[in-house]
């Protein structure tokens, strides 16, 4: 395959900064997620290579990969593509995504195949990037790099894929934490971490992940049907907008319900504010549950503090609202609950009936007990 020498390209800026711009490496991660999404991709496959329980090293991971089966970049359109960043190529982004994996690893390889409509035929190309390019060259414009090329005879199936090797070491991470790996990129994490994510398009089966050769089932995650609801909010203002409350009932040994707030990012439901929703009066039976809320006129500015409770005036009455909105959900789902401890509490053996409790938090416990055992 033929080398050919390229150059990057910015748009008269310097970019290195924005490099490690992500909160975490998890969400650089699913930058790249997001960005197979937006090519169209229909399956998404992801590789983690991790050391052994019984081996000394400091990285707990080797290698990531991901690949997707979306249309892939052609040879013709790679330097726009690919290699003129610190654009404003995609809306609401900066052009960067596709580098996401640099806060993940010092080495990083592109590779893909798609369809070059200029010659007729299917086109690969491979791109070596490491943290140093940048690092030595503040402007990117002045970075030239080989890429390998080729034509292929034949019908090739597209695909893009990014492999990052050379994790961080905590000597870099202590300084730039940003670039620590972070815990859900763990084998054992990244399943629950990727469907917490992505679910609607997951069960809506939009997209199909596979994680080390093995299918990310929705079933394993979800009890029955997810149920959405469209309430209207009006603000302060007067204005009405619908808003949209997505319910999980969730396989979980713990019982709570965490709610996620999601914005579009350049096309994609992004998780912008979470918080829990804490409600000690619910049936042990109601379970766990995650509850996903999108509205057009949700902003990341808008929700940036909204697990904090750091609100104006109207972030304040958006979240009484969509409290109001949970709590008549749960009332609905916790009416058998409440029909048993009214007639608990009417039993002439209940121990609060002559006795005051020292906290409330232990009536509801024996509440909670009683109820158990009754069911069974």
């Amino acid at each position: 395959m033929p080398a050919m020498e390229r150059s990057f390209a910015t748009h008269s800026r310097i970019v290195n900064d924005l490099f490690a711009q992500y909160s975490n490496t998890f969400v650089a991660f699913c930058e790249l997620i997001n960005n197979a999404l937006q090519e169209g991709a229909k399956n998404i496959y992801i590789e983690i290579e991790q050391a052994k329980d019984e081996e000394l090293t400091p990285l707990l991971v080797r290698k990531i990969v991901i690949k997707d089966d979306g249309n892939g970049v052609p040879e013709s359109e790679f330097a726009d593509r690919i290699l003129y960043i610190g654009t404003d190529a995609k809306p609401g982004g900066k052009g960067i995504g596709r580098f996401a994996a640099i806060q993940i690893g010092s080495t990083v390889e592109i590779e893909t195949v798609a369809y070059d409509s200029s010659i007729n035929k299917y086109t690969k190309v491979i791109l070596p990037i490491t943290e140093e390019f940048f690092k030595k060259n503040k402007d990117v414009s002045k970075i030239t790099i080989n890429t390998v090329d080729e034509v292929l005879e034949g019908k090739g199936n597209p695909y893009y894929q990014v492999t990052i090797k050379n994790l961080y070491s905590s000597i870099i991470t202590e300084r730039e934490k940003k670039k620590k790996l972070d815990e859900n990129l763990l084998l054992q994490n990244i399943m629950n971490a990727i469907f917490v994510r992505y679910p609607i398009k997951i069960l809506n089966k939009e997209i199909r992940f596979y994680v080390n050769n093995s299918y990310l089932n929705p079933t394993d995650f979800v009890l029955g049907t997810p149920l959405k609801v469209k309430v209207d909010y009006i603000d302060k203002k007067e204005n009405e907008y619908p808003i949209f409350l997505s319910y999980f009932n969730i396989k979980s040994t713990l019982q709570d319900i965490k709610v996620f707030l999601t914005v579009k990012n350049a096309g994609i439901e992004t998780i912008a504010a979470t918080f829990e929703f804490n409600a000690q009066w619910l049936s042990p039976k109601v379970g766990s549950w995650f509850v996903y809320i999108s509205s057009e006129m949700f902003t990341a500015d808008m929700l940036r503090n909204f697990d904090f409770g750091d609100l104006d005036e109207n972030g304040r009455h958006l979240r009484a609202f969509i409290k109001d909105q949970l709590n008549t959900f749960y009332k609905e789902k916790n009416k058998e609950f409440d029909d048993f401890k009214s007639k608990l509490r009417n039993d002439k053996y209940y121990p609060y009936k002559s006795i005051e409790a020292t906290s409330n938090s232990k009536v509801i416990v024996f509440d909670k007990l009683a109820y158990l055992v009754e069911g069974k």
